[in-house]
């Protein structure tokens, strides 16, 4: 009867520690997965914080600005501004403005050979925001950065 039990013993050891070692190597796995994922977001965002940067402090965006902003970005807030790789678009009081970058034979916005999928017409469209105050919800249409002027007012 003894026998019997280590047998059986045997037998649920043969069975139950190649699964006990299975179990332990996929949870590793996914360890360094999620790690692998949460590095690579880290990456995307602090390039997206840098390209941001460089809009911000670059003097052709306030050039496009003082434009769709009808002469003065600092207080005429546009209803709405649509930035695209090649052209930027505004609506204030009701009349269309744009600044096309072809047009100027100025290169449309793009990644810089960037490893990672960072979109610069959102950048674009976040470094207009900051200049602008933050007054814009920033939204992506097929491949286009939406901002849309804030409410001032609830009812």
């Amino acid at each position: 009867m003894g026998g019997l039990f280590a047998i059986l013993a045997i037998v649920v050891l043969i069975f139950a520690v190649p699964n006990i070692i299975d179990y332990a190597s996929r949870k590793n796995k996914e360890k360094e997965e999620a790690e692998k994922a949460r590095m690579e977001r880290e990456a995307i965002e602090n390039e997206f914080y840098i390209l941001v940067q460089k809009y911000v402090k670059s003097e052709l965006t306030h050039t496009i600005l003082t434009h769709i902003c009808n002469g003065d970005y600092k207080n005429n807030l546009p209803e709405e501004i649509m930035v695209d790789s090649n052209i930027i678009r505004s609506t204030l009081n009701g009349r269309p403005y744009s600044f096309d970058f072809t047009q100027r034979r100025i290169t449309p916005l793009h990644n810089n050979g960037s490893h990672w999928q960072v979109s610069a017409n959102e950048a674009m469209a976040e470094a207009i925001n900051k200049l602008m105050g933050g007054n814009y919800s920033i939204y992506k249409i097929d491949g286009t950065a939406h901002m849309k002027l804030k409410a001032m007012y609830d009812f």
